[in-house]
């Protein structure tokens, strides 16, 4: 093997190792990256669905201070509480009826005297017992109840006032409808994704509130939290945030996850995307580094073996002056161009080739055949 083949081996592979190590590095190195940015994209995406969440709540309770802050209402329920005859409470039941059919969403509509006795109501059965009072202007949340036809319904509280007088209360109670629509936004969390509302009904009992999306419309789901996923845990002990690792979830699918907590409501959201395919982007960049490996090493191997090539030239003209010497061609010369070892080399050949000329010349002038100095001397 010749100086050039092995000058270009040794670029040759010196470029192909640069190039790995390179490409393992910028590997490691973007898949972090891209990790980052899809754990912030998870994190927006729970902070935006939380703020949708909490501007459906604010709805209810505007909708409750809508109704309470009516002056026909409140003068309706203090004249049946100071006269509770038929026709009063006809009035109130309109009132309340009509309120229920203009805003979204109401569920039942109740009135309690201060003791907590029911005056009237529309709409479905009650949550429970009575509420009790609520500051002036306020609006108090009484909790959530699955039914048992799996219906989820929230309940809020305010105090009726008739110039500051204290008359009654009232409970409006919503259907989720709403809370559901969000929760069931999938959009920026793959085809594995999804979001849902879970809230404790009991002391160690939690319920999803939505439906999850793979398991179809099956409507709440209720669990004991020590059977619950690590998302939803975290979750019942009043944390939030981005777990730390992945997590399996209910299809046994490796998941990341973000909590937030609704403190108002005393909900917790829970979204989650497929490891799988938030993996899917790190893949696809580790095959375009393997195709630019690939391209990269042939440019790489043509590239090499041309620079060793004419790297290599003159010490392989230098060994055909050496050849040609040796074969008895003593005008055989190097060029000698440039300032750099070679070309001293060079030089260095072509002193040392005149040099052994000039001796070989100078010997064969110095060398007399006896013959011919006898035909001298007769003559």
């Amino acid at each position: 093997m010749d100086i050039r083949t092995k000058l270009a081996f040794a670029l040759v592979i010196f470029s192909l190792i640069s190039m790995t190590m390179l490409g393992i590095f910028a590997y490691q190195k973007s898949a972090r990256l891209l990790a980052e940015i899809s754990h912030r994209q998870l994190e927006a995406l729970a902070e935006s669905k939380r703020n949708d969440i909490v501007k459906v709540q604010e709805g209810w309770q505007d909708k409750v201070q809508l109704i309470s802050s009516q002056r026909e209402f409140a003068d309706a329920v203090r004249r049946h509480m100071e006269d509770p005859s038929p026709n009063n409470l006809v009035l109130v039941n309109d009132l309340i009826a009509d309120a229920a059919a203009v805003l979204e969403a109401i569920d039942r509509i109740s009135v309690f005297s201060l003791n907590g006795e029911e005056v009237t109501s529309f709409g479905r059965a009650s949550l429970g017992p009575p509420p009790t009072t609520v500051p002036e202007g306020e609006v108090g949340y009484r909790g959530t109840q699955i039914s048992e036809n799996g219906r989820v319904r929230v309940a809020f509280a305010t105090t009726l006032f008739r110039d500051t007088v204290p008359m009654g209360v009232m409970e409006v109670v919503f259907a989720i409808d709403d809370v559901s629509t969000v929760a069931g936004n999938y959009t920026g969390l793959g085809y594995g994704g999804e979001a849902y509302v879970v809230a404790r009904t009991g002391p160690d009992v939690v319920t999803v509130l939505n439906s999850l999306r793979h398991l179809g419309e099956t409507g709440p789901t209720t669990m004991a939290i020590a059977d619950a996923s690590l998302p939803v845990q975290q979750l019942m002990r009043g944390e939030e945030g981005l777990l730390e690792r992945p997590f399996v979830d209910y299809r046994g699918e490796s998941s990341w996850a973000a909590t937030r907590l609704i403190p108002k409501l005393d909900w917790g959201l829970v979204v989650k995307v497929d490891k799988n395919e938030d993996s899917e982007r790190v893949e696809a960049l580790r095959d375009a580094l393997i195709d630019i490996g690939v391209a990269l090493s042939a440019f790489a191997i043509i590239g090499g073996t041309l620079i060793g090539i004419y790297l290599a030239r003159p010490i392989h003209e230098l060994r055909l002056v050496v050849e040609r010497v040796r074969s008895g061609d003593t005008s055989a010369r190097a060029v000698a161009k440039g300032d750099d070892e070679i070309a001293y080399l060079a030089s260095s050949l072509n002193d040392l080739i005149d040099n052994w000329e000039s001796k070989s010349a100078a010997s064969t002038s110095d060398h007399v055949d006896p013959d011919d100095t006898d035909c001298s001397s007769n003559d």
